[in-house]
């Protein structure tokens, strides 16, 4: 109910946790945002970020909403150190989606922000892009090459683990319909239920003694690559990073569907400086440009609007730096820089472009 009902935020205060994240929510949506900030007064985790960003969003309070998104951020990178490694598959995944969404949720409002004085830190942007890109493929490499050293124990649960997905997932799809007063019906929904329950277990298992084990976990600074790039004189590292609008201004909403609500921040970073720019074409990019950009593969053709499309807003961060590492998200991991036309040349021609998962390959 709103504040003309039976709750108020007041009363709310002295409630679980979880119940204050849901009624501050309702709030919110109810267009009460004052309430939900009374509701959520002394709690200072992700939870109650996530709702206060919106809170003050709607209050227009876009300094206050960018404070607390900034907040969220480093939260998110105090529990992948000390609990990514912890969690199953499953809650990877889900916690992976998260870090996503929150950084889509910061992006949006940066970029709102870029015209009324708002400061935005975007080398703690480009310090949370590099411990959170990839980070599940980041986690399983960093376990592979340690797995020596962790012992025989942790291979061989790894590859039970991995057998039994592979079984439960045969099993699944040969048994999409299971009649249970069926003997091998019932038999089959035993194993399934068997199984779940088996992987759960020596997930967490392989996840603790990965935990143990240690040294997963590297903190990669911009100053780390700037002083890299500026050693060794290499150039210029770029990092692209594709989000969509999170903020709808009339109502609470995630992941808005409209045409305009894909964006870009393209982030520049040579040995002393880190520039950035706002792709706000992103539908544009994603569909008609990248037509366009095959046509002219297909047909091989000197096409200079499809480098006015993808690299000439970005040509301002580079100078005169030739050697370019990418970094790249959304639809610049399917366009090849070297093949686009600037009306007198290829950026083959120009720049040597070297492809890296993470910027973090730079300096581990």
């Amino acid at each position: 109910t709103n504040s003309k009902g039976i709750i108020t935020a007041s009363k709310a205060r002295y409630w679980d946790p979880e119940l204050r994240y849901l009624t501050a929510l309702y709030f919110v949506a109810d267009n009460e945002p004052e309430q939900a900030l009374n509701v959520l007064e002394g709690l200072y985790d992700a939870d109650a970020y996530r709702v206060k960003i919106h809170a003050y969003y709607k209050l227009s309070k876009l300094d206050q909403a960018i404070k607390y998104a900034e907040l969220l951020l480093s939260s998110n990178l105090q529990q992948v150190k000390e609990q990514f490694p912890k969690l199953t598959e499953n809650e990877q995944e889900a916690f992976s989606k998260k870090l996503e969404a929150d950084l889509d949720t910061y992006l949006t409002l940066a970029i709102q922000s870029t015209g009324n004085g708002s400061s935005i830190a975007f080398d703690k942007l480009l310090e949370y892009r590099l411990v959170t890109k990839g980070i599940r493929l980041n986690l399983l490499r960093k376990v592979q090459s340690s797995l020596a050293a962790a012992g025989i124990g942790l291979g061989s649960q790894i590859a039970r683990l991995q057998s039994m997905k592979s079984e439960l997932s045969r099993i699944q799809s040969s048994a999409k319909l299971i009649d249970l007063k069926d003997l091998n019906g019932a038999k089959k929904e035993a194993r399934i239920n068997l199984l779940r329950d088996s992987i759960e277990f020596i997930d967490r298992q392989v996840s603790l003694n990965i935990d143990a084990a240690g040294g997963w976990y590297k903190s990669i600074s911009v100053p780390d690559i700037q002083n890299y790039l500026e050693r060794t004189s290499e150039g210029m590292a770029i990092e692209f990073i594709r989000f969509t609008n999170q903020i709808n201004p009339t109502r609470l909403k995630i992941f808005d569907t409209r045409k305009d609500s894909t964006a870009y921040v393209v982030l520049g970073l040579d040995g002393h400086n880190l520039r950035h720019t706002f792709l706000t074409n992103g539908y544009e990019l994603e569909h008609r440009s990248l037509q366009r950009y095959y046509n002219g593969i297909k047909y091989n053709l000197n096409d200079s609007l499809t480098y006015l499309r993808y690299f000439r807003p970005i040509e301002k961060l580079i100078g005169s730096a030739q050697q370019i590492y990418i970094s790249a998200d959304g639809v610049y991991n399917q366009v090849n820089l070297n093949t686009l036309f600037d009306g007198n040349a290829y950026l083959i021609d120009r720049y040597s472009f070297k492809q890296l998962t993470n910027l973090q390959e730079l300096v581990s």
